[in-house]
């Protein structure tokens, strides 16, 4: 079995080498130079499940609200909020069936942002008014006031993202092969700290087309 990302060659010994990283086997992918942090360990399990049906997963946060202080020269109460998204690799024909069925395995507040190799990018069921950019976690300490938005879901900056990311791939055949036959998407719920919808949408979609279009076969 490969253990090193020199050695993958193939789509499927990258979802396998991805898991690996996720259960804690290694310690880097492409894409980290270092294990999971704690808040994706909460959902590493969900993880592994979407890497086994076919969705090379790169960047998650799980939808949550968390609370705390800091102690200074004033203690200050802050409340983080979340939305829940996943991004990655999905073979072009479970993408194009995914455009086609949305409706049929996604719930109404959740939207995707596709990403191909030459810069062109969709929206799927985009919210009213959406101006191209969504915050995905805002912070706000309560004394002294203080709120600010971070971490950021920008459809001009996505349209850059599967040309990054396959850049960092370090075989250049599997690299040539995903710009061929693979989009980067992210999955979005539009709501805040909405831990599970996400998830569970994206696997049941995950099952059917491992099951339905073929396996990983293009």
């Amino acid at each position: 079995m490969k253990e090193s990302w020199n050695d993958v060659v193939t789509y499927e010994q990258a979802l396998i080498l991805t898991k690996k990283f996720l259960c804690g086997k290694i310690d880097h992918t492409p894409f980290h130079y270092g294990p999971p942090d704690s808040e994706t360990k909460t959902i590493c399990h969900i993880l592994c499940r979407m890497n086994d049906y076919g969705f090379w997963t790169t960047d998650s946060q799980p939808g949550q609200i968390s609370s705390g202080s800091v102690k200074g020269n004033r203690s200050q109460i802050f409340i983080e909020e979340q939305r829940a998204y996943v991004s990655g690799f999905l073979l072009n024909s479970w993408i194009a069936h995914l455009q086609e069925n949305w409706n049929k395995w996604f719930h109404k507040d959740m939207m995707a942002v596709i990403s191909t190799y030459n810069e062109k990018t969709f929206v799927i069921n985009e919210p009213e008014n959406f101006s191209g950019h969504l915050c995905l976690t805002s912070y706000r300490c309560h004394y002294p006031y203080e709120e600010e938005d971070y971490s950021h879901i920008n459809v001009d900056i996505m349209k850059r993202a599967f040309s990054t990311d396959t850049m960092l791939i370090p075989n250049n055949e599997l690299s040539k092969w995903m710009i061929k036959n693979t989009s980067f998407i992210s999955f979005i719920d539009r709501r805040k700290c909405r831990p599970y919808l996400l998830n569970n949408d994206i696997l049941t979609f995950l099952e059917h087309a491992y099951k339905t279009l073929n396996g990983l076969k293009t």
